[in-house]
């Protein structure tokens, strides 16, 4: 596989991954703030190019051999440094710097929100971790002595998945280790119930916000993007969509069931626009057979409900990035490729779609290949979707527990998503066993029932975050 690392050396080679065209980064930065305005940006295609930082601000990139030099002019603002990873990802970025012919004074080097100083005595080398498109690291002096230089000796970019969890906000209050547990483990929220139709819209009139609203302001005060799940679900419908009278017929006429969904989708999305970025637009729409599924609103409206939904929703936010969730269709077979086909469908027709939810819910019982699921993602990817690992557990279902397998099997679906080049995400359907939906006897997730971590956690965060080594 290739390793989503990009690193530039003292020697500045070639990329082991090439980088976006600067024509891309510079585009990229003019929607970020920045730090210091008039601070140089030099990047790193221009480091390994060689070349000199265009313009006339005081900064330019002299000598060659060992390590690289920007030398800074007296009065110059600063240098930062802007490094693409790919779209959708988190990138965990290293510098390794030291100054030079400053008489003595220190440098402040500003990468993400922490800020240190950094003198000629030692190399030191520094962390900043973005999700997005740019990862800024920023060189900010004082006023510099004429001759000064910040020594570079080696920008080393590591792409890196993202690991979520899927929170139930009543837990929050029951336990404050499940809290805890996902604050210092977890980097993305996917809400369990919260904005499920029965639950979030319990009555025709009547919406009921304070959960999702509660992971919402969650998700903002701890810096963890949280992606909306699910604005229409065909087969968990409240009672006041699915009614019946006495003879078993319903009441709906097919514009006014139109009419009231389309009211929910728009009502969730604008509420949260902005806000939620992503959505599961449709959930399990398919079978087994890779038809679509027969439901209630299949039933009631044809199929044009999945198209209606995806439209609806584009239209309440078009900034929105639209997903299909699906079960089931983690490996090759008819109903992976039942939910491609209607992927493709709804393109011809102008719908967009940009990406594919896999659940993955696993088992001991019939453990998959990386090899299988990586061949699986990348029928989305290169269909030009954007792929998300959404429900991920690893159950018993009958066969002795056994933390090795699991923890294989949860490696391999690292190393799957690793080798995808659109996989953007990984979320685990839970935090400990304690509340999983499948029963703590399930064992089925990376923190048993008392919130302690399985020895396989740490290899499995590791290698998605970037740090661990392929399996």
């Amino acid at each position: 596989m290739v390793r989503k690392v990009t690193r530039f050396s003292a020697s500045f080679l070639r990329p082991i991954r090439p980088i976006r065209p600067l024509a891309v980064v510079l585009a990229a930065c003019a929607a970020l703030p920045v730090a210091a305005a008039s601070a140089r940006v030099v990047h790193p295609d221009e480091l390994i190019a060689g070349q000199a930082p265009r313009g006339d601000r005081g900064v330019a990139l002299v000598g060659s051999g060992r390590n690289r030099a920007i030398a800074l002019a007296p009065g110059a603002p600063g240098v930062r440094l802007d490094l693409p990873p790919r779209r959708g990802t988190s990138a965990t970025t290293r510098v390794r710097v030291r100054v030079s012919g400053c008489d003595g004074q220190r440098l402040a080097l500003l990468t993400g929100r922490r800020r240190t100083l950094v003198g000629a005595t030692k190399w030191v080398t520094r962390e900043a971790r973005a999700t997005g498109d740019v990862l800024r690291v920023q060189v900010q002096p004082a006023a510099v002595a004429s001759g000064c230089r910040l020594l570079i000796g080696k920008v080393e970019m590591v792409e890196s998945v993202p690991i979520g969890a899927a929170l139930w906000s009543p837990r929050l209050d029951e336990d404050p280790r499940y809290l805890k547990t996902f604050l210092d483990h977890f980097e993305t929220i996917t809400p369990e119930n919260e904005l499920k139709m029965a639950l979030v819209h319990p009555e025709r009139d009547r919406y009921d916000f304070a959960g999702a609203d509660r992971l919402v302001e969650l998700a903002e005060n701890a810096g963890a993007p949280l992606h909306g799940h699910v604005l229409i679900w065909g087969e968990h419908l409240p009672a006041w969509v699915v009614q019946h009278d006495a003879l078993g017929r319903s009441p709906w006429t097919t514009d006014a069931l139109r009419a009231a969904l389309k009211d929910h989708v728009q009502t969730l999305v604008r509420r949260y626009r902005g806000r939620i970025r992503s959505w599961d637009v449709v959930n399990e729409a398919v079978g087994f057979d890779g038809q679509l599924k027969r439901n209630f609103l299949l039933d009631k409206l044809g199929p044009s409900y999945v198209e209606d939904a995806f439209r609806w929703a584009q239209e309440a936010d078009p900034d929105a990035r639209l997903f299909i969730n699906e079960k089931d269709a983690d490996v090759a077979g008819a109903r992976a490729t039942g939910l491609l086909k209607l992927i493709g469908d709804l393109r011809a027709k102008g719908v967009r779609v940009d990406g594919v939810g896999l659940q993955h819910h696993l088992s001991l019982k019939i453990p998959p290949t990386k090899y299988g699921l990586h061949q699986n993602m990348k029928r989305f990817a290169d269909a030009g979707l954007a792929v998300r690992i959404t429900e991920l557990d690893v159950a018993r279902e009958g066969m002795p527990d056994d933390e090795g397998v699991r923890g294989r099997i949860y490696g391999d679906v690292a190393e799957a998503c690793l080798m995808t080049a659109t996989c953007e995400a990984v979320t685990i359907w839970g935090v400990g066993d304690r509340y999983s939906w499948l029963g703590a006897d399930a064992g089925a997730l990376p923190f048993d029932a008392e919130f302690a971590a399985k020895s396989w956690w740490q290899p499995f965060a590791d290698r998605l975050s970037g740090r661990g080594a392929a399996a």
